[in-house]
């Protein structure tokens, strides 16, 4: 049964992200996509996958310091993170978040609960960087921004405690504890899969405390500014190639692409991000005033070739893991 809504939100999810694709193609009909990418320069590009290959390495870095079961080497968890980001970028609805928990587990024996504590506390890091350096970039072009910039700014600005909020408050072991309690006194226990689900929730939140007590939370989140400031450097790269966008700054780069990567996080996420991206990528930048075909055009260059980024490290990883017989 629980297969049944994630294929169903898969499908609409690529349905969407079809309709959305095939909205945004009928308008450059008469433009040739592969021209685009043909006139691109090589050198930006290979800078740009130099960039984006160090910021997996960072996200791996973060990783590999959150775990404190196991002490596994550097070198596989970026492959490991390779993978994820691959599967992740690819699958529908976010279903390759789990590639991640099922990797350390299968790979390395890392406990589930401590592959979910790792990744939420990761996204929550994530979260918080995107929307501190978008907060930034809204602030250095408030008056280029051609929609009420204050809407944008009031959505980034309190967001950012509510997740905090969230994760302190219903992560922590009290919190689950509370949950538990009430879920006891409802009478609720008795249910064999609601006692699994309490048993997972107060193992994740003693994995979060842990790292929590680690003293290294400072240390992770300016590891999480760095590693999306590295991502976005490598967006600059590509960007300043498409037409129309040769003088774009770092942190126009930052603003307009925010979008495109807050859009993939979203349920409706489809097959391979085709259409969600580009719908994301279309708003940033035109909400920077860049005409609405180069927009569009490049929108569509710059998930080919993000891609195809994550390909090349995925499918490496695979190969680099089934050397190593870890299967």
């Amino acid at each position: 049964m629980t297969g049944t809504p994630r294929l169903l939100r898969s499908l609409l999810g690529t349905a969407f992200g079809l309709a959305i694709a095939g909205i945004l193609f009928f308008q450059i009909r008469n433009q040739n996509i592969f021209a685009l990418l043909k006139n691109l320069s090589l050198s930006s590009i290979l800078l740009a996958f130099f960039f984006y290959s160090f910021s997996t390495l960072l996200r791996a870095l973060r990783w590999k310091e959150m775990i404190f079961s196991k002490n596994i080497s550097l070198l596989t968890f970026f492959w490991v993170t390779s993978i994820h980001n691959f599967l992740n970028q690819l699958l529908p609805a976010r279903t390759g978040e789990l590639s991640y928990v099922v990797l350390l587990r299968k790979t390395q024996s890392v406990p589930s609960s401590e592959g979910v504590a790792t990744l939420i506390l990761a996204r929550v890091f994530d979260l918080v960087a995107i929307g501190v350096l978008f907060l930034v970039s809204l602030l250095l072009f408030w008056g280029k921004v051609t929609v009420p910039a204050y809407k944008l700014f009031m959505v980034t600005f309190f967001s950012l405690p509510v997740l905090v909020l969230i994760f302190v408050g219903v992560f922590s072991r009290q919190g689950v504890e509370r949950i538990r309690l009430s879920l006891s006194k409802w009478g609720l226990l008795k249910w064999k899969w609601v006692l699994k689900v309490s048993d997972f929730l107060i193992q994740l939140a003693q994995d979060l405390y842990q790292i929590k007590i680690s003293g290294k939370l400072l240390k992770y989140a300016l590891m999480t500014l760095v590693v999306w400031g590295m991502k976005f450097l490598a967006f600059s790269f590509l960007v300043r190639n498409f037409p129309h966008f040769g003088a774009i700054t770092f942190w126009e780069t930052v603003m307009g692409t925010t979008f495109s990567e807050l859009a993939s996080t979203l349920p409706i996420y489809g097959f391979a991000g085709l259409g969600t991206i580009e719908g994301g990528w279309t708003l940033g930048f035109l909400l920077l005033g860049f005409p609405q075909q180069e927009v569009i055009l490049s929108a569509f260059c710059f998930h080919f070739l993000i891609l195809s980024f994550s390909m090349v490290l995925g499918i490496l990883g695979f190969v680099f893991l089934r050397m190593r017989g870890q299967k």
